[in-house]
């Protein structure tokens, strides 16, 4: 699913063709521009080159280096506020490139400084969650993620494949909200940053939804789940600190839910529930 969000991202998000523009912006060019507005953004993108994790990728039937995409993102941006969410699409994407998979591992980049290995336990498909997930709970991320055909992440990897969204999201939306220093536009942050933010709510549900549906109908892979504790450690990093963020957006006075999306409020108070507390506490690290 990496390489067609990330085609789709590129091509809905930024939208541009590989072309000419007149423009002269060089790959440190952009690494300032990130260093000047997100240090951690800026961070994640300088080891992302540095350790040249993707090659050439075709991107509307052009082959793209990543130097030559940040360039590009610069290049199409037609203003501030298009470099600032092209910013998040980068980030998100990346932390993808940076999470590895090998037959044994999956390698979860938490910052530049660390990665945690986490043990690749035996998983099923995330679109088993579609029995018990409830009409009032599927946001526009469930057909992306659960009810979605084909062996992308989040189903080949189940419950890892979630675990990585989530810390995508984490990033991605982390990098946009470091600019909250350098702009001020409602508009965008009402509407960019709160999809973002949703998606807290929304990857927290999905994880432990898995878990009460592994528990009831896979109780040996369940187990092994609930066994692994660097899961739990990677799982625990993201939700404290994405959780932190989403008050922090909050109490600046930003809003999770928008007009006729009152499915977040489904899903914010199902997380509410006994059943899903006692999950959420079973898989807290420190507990």
């Amino acid at each position: 699913m990496r390489k067609s969000l990330f085609i789709i991202a590129v091509l809905l998000v930024l939208g541009f063709q590989k072309q000419e523009t007149g423009n002269d912006y060089s790959t440190n060019e952009v690494l300032k521009y990130l260093q000047a507005n997100t240090d951690e953004g800026y961070c994640i993108m300088k080891a992302f080159l540095e350790k040249k994790i993707d090659k050439n990728r075709k991107i509307n039937g052009e082959k793209y280096t990543n130097s030559e995409y940040l360039e590009l993102f610069l290049k199409n941006a037609e203003s501030t506020l298009d470099s600032i969410s092209g910013v998040g699409t980068l980030i998100h994407e990346t932390i993808h490139g940076m999470n590895k998979q090998d037959f044994f591992y999956y390698n979860y980049f938490i910052n530049c400084n660390r990665t945690i290995k986490v043990k690749h336990t035996s998983t099923f498909k995330s679109r088993k969650l579609v029995e018990i997930i409830p009409d009032s709970c599927k946001t526009i991320r469930f057909d992306l993620y659960i009810d979605v055909k084909g062996n992308y992440v989040t189903q080949h990897y189940g419950i890892y494949g979630l675990l990585d969204e989530f810390l995508a999201y984490y990033k991605g939306v982390k990098a946009e909200y470091d600019f909250k220093s350098t702009i001020n536009d409602s508009i965008y942050f009402a509407g960019i940053v709160t999809s973002e933010m949703q998606a807290y709510y929304e990857f927290k549900y999905y994880i432990i939804s898995y878990l009460i549906y592994a528990e009831d109908n896979h109780s040996r892979k369940f187990n092994r789940i609930m066994n692994n504790n660097e899961f739990k450690e990677v799982f625990e990093y993201v939700d404290k600190n994405f959780s932190i963020l989403v008050n922090k957006f909050i109490d600046d006075g930003g809003t999770i839910s928008w007009k006729d999306k009152d499915n977040y409020h489904f899903i914010i108070k199902t997380l509410q529930t006994s059943q899903y507390q006692e999950m959420y506490h079973r898989i807290l690290l420190n507990e």
